[in-house]
């Protein structure tokens, strides 16, 4: 049984000789573990791991007594869940999903406005295909007979600078633009010309598929619609413009450079940003891991050009409003 006693720096080498060796000479190796009077584990230089095991949990209930963490997001007691200080059953019903996840994010409840924009975003990148990195990466695990945490969690691991992580990168771009205080064709100029100087691509801009992303297209639309199109969007509109002029081709404003701009505009925490594609994309990975376990064999070699489209034709919401109900009804004559 651990000793539970506070140890000294002067008794502790007797205390673990005694413990690990008993009356042998002890080689030791102290350890410092940066605790209040100078907490030390005590071992033999082959059996540091043992008493290294040893020590940490009287180490962490010490710390944990002294100067326990802290947290602004959420707390549980019995019957009772806060999400920053809302009960959580307050929240079910009366906020969007949307809402719900600038609130857990930033900390408050968004004006309807912002909330709206951030569900356009949300569902404007939920999946993009079979195709990409992520979608690929999580598939072929699926393909092994992994869980389906296992799956989604590669796909999410592949999300990077080059595929859905170049949100917060190009939020610095247009922060660095807007900071220049000239007319966005101007700041967007100078900021191309530094970026060409240092061999860097500018994120946030071309697309391999798409010469208009119709992302980008409607969720600018969304923007002028809430009058939340402002300052930024004109200056990654004027980017595009500049690289578009400077590669002789249409370089558009991708979904990840629209999105950039719009929680500029929103004020959204930059060190978050690229967390909001992970939250949109995950329903995308978690339907093509359960389709790719439901209709291909294990183990099978995946081409990206090799698919084919077998679902529902191009359809239109016809103007009717998707209700609970309607998805009841559709949903009858799905197939699992």
């Amino acid at each position: 049984m651990l000793c539970r006693r506070r140890i000294s720096v002067g008794n502790a080498a007797d205390f673990y000789a005694k413990r690990l060796d008993r009356q042998e000479p002890l080689a030791t190796l102290k350890l410092r573990c940066g605790a209040p009077n100078g907490y030390f584990a005590i071992a033999k230089q082959d059996g540091v791991r043992l008493c290294v095991a040893q020590i940490a949990p009287v180490v962490s209930s010490f710390f944990m007594k002294g100067s326990p963490r802290k947290t602004a997001i959420s707390w549980v007691e019995s019957d009772r869940i806060l999400l920053r200080g809302y009960p959580i059953d307050a929240l079910v019903g009366n906020v969007s999903w949307a809402a719900a996840v600038y609130l857990a994010l930033v900390g408050e409840i968004p004006n309807p406005r912002i909330a709206r924009l951030l569900e356009g975003i949300l569902v404007s990148v939920i999946d993009h295909g079979p195709t990409p990195a992520s979608t690929l990466a999580a598939c072929t695990v699926a393909s092994t007979g992994s869980p389906l945490a296992s799956s989604v969690a590669a796909g999410l691991l592949a999300i990077a600078k080059s595929h859905g992580g170049a949100i917060e990168d190009c939020m610095s771009v247009l922060e660095r633009c807007v900071g220049l205080k000239q007319d966005p064709a101007t700041a967007a100029a100078k900021v191309a010309r530094e970026y060409r100087e240092q061999a860097i691509r500018v994120p946030g801009f071309g697309h391999r598929q798409h010469s208009a992303d119709p992302r980008s297209i409607r969720l600018l639309d969304l923007a002028r619609e809430l009058d939340l199109f402002g300052n930024y969007v004109a200056h990654a509109q004027a980017m595009e413009d500049v690289l578009s002029r400077i590669a002789g081709k249409r370089l558009p404003l991708n979904a990840d450079g629209a999105i950039a701009a719009l929680l500029c505009e929103i004020a959204f925490p930059k060190t978050a940003a690229n967390g909001i594609f992970m939250i949109a994309r995950i329903p995308g990975l978690v339907a093509h891991c359960l389709e790719e376990q439901a209709r291909n064999l294990p183990l099978r070699a995946i081409d990206p050009a090799a698919y084919e489209y077998d679902g529902p034709p191009e359809r239109s919401l016809g103007g009717q409003k998707h209700t609970p109900e309607n998805a009841v009804g559709e949903s009858k004559g799905m197939q699992p």
